[in-house]
């Protein structure tokens, strides 16, 4: 497919439409006249394009709901209402207490005892969480249809820890990784330390090197290896279920450790002794 730049006005450059529908010229001359507008970046469209469409939906279409309820007008849509008599019209108060966002003062910094606490307790529920949908995901009636793209990698490389199935993404990566901080409400700057913290994380577990000083990745390694050990990304669960015994029978567990010198775990522990 040719770049905006050359494709703007010139449908016929884009091989699948050249012998398209009429319908579907004119969408995609109109999808292209929007792209020469908006800009073709996707990292502004998946982001940022996506948030200011979905919540100026949200705002302005919720707003007329809300302006019948307040004004009582148009009357003739009144019959409509599905209960009758109930917010017409709403009180402000209650109106105020639904438009309100909970979250907390992003100036009212939390001591760091309570950055801390909530950082611990996310730091439990992922573990809990995370361990549950991941061997949930590895079962042989679900693994083979999600989680089996994830595992093509039996050695993985760094970016293979956002390479996974959607609904995956969403069971076993969105929701322990959020839970805690929806749970706790957090402030903004515990979220960032850590989001920023849980992407280090999978990107250090997944990245094939044991580097000095950084976290051991050799039980993640080993579960992509093994497939079926190692299954917490902290290895609480693991070891309370029972579920990384083979890898504690092996090398791997054995360099499963941080690194303080310049030697690596291969060469502290060889593959031969």
């Amino acid at each position: 497919m040719c770049s905006l730049s050359e494709n703007s006005c010139n449908i016929t450059c884009i091989p699948e439409l050249r012998n398209g529908s009429g319908l579907e010229v004119f969408l995609q001359q109109k999808w292209n006249d929007f792209l020469d507008v908006a800009g073709d970046d996707p990292a502004n469209l998946h982001v940022w394009g996506m948030l200011a469409c979905v919540y100026s939906q949200y705002w302005l279409i919720g707003g007329l709901y809300v302006f019948m309820d307040v004004r009582g007008w148009p009357r003739f849509l009144r019959k409509y209402k599905t209960q009758p008599g109930v917010n017409e019209p709403i009180a402000w108060a209650d109106l105020q207490r639904v438009s309100k966002h909970t979250l907390p003062d992003v100036r009212a910094l939390p001591p760091p005892t309570t950055i801390i606490r909530d950082l611990i307790i996310c730091l439990v529920l992922w573990e809990a969480t995370n361990y549950c949908t991941h061997r949930a995901l590895h079962h042989r009636l679900i693994y083979r249809f999600v989680h089996k793209r994830h595992h093509e990698f039996t050695a993985p490389v760094a970016w293979v820890a956002s390479y996974v199935h959607p609904v995956e993404h969403v069971v076993s990566d969105t929701i322990p990784a959020s839970i805690g901080p929806a749970l706790l409400n957090c402030h903004l700057v515990t979220a960032v330390l850590w989001f920023s913290w849980l992407v280090h994380h999978s990107l250090i577990t997944h990245s094939g090197y044991h580097l000095p000083l950084l976290k051991s990745p050799e039980a993640h390694d080993y579960h992509h290896l093994k497939f079926n050990q190692c299954y917490s990304p902290l290895g609480v669960m693991d070891w309370l279920f029972g579920t990384d015994d083979g890898f504690r029978q092996s090398k791997h567990a054995k360099r499963d450790r941080r690194l303080f010198g310049t030697k690596s775990a291969r060469e502290l522990v060889p593959d031969k002794d």
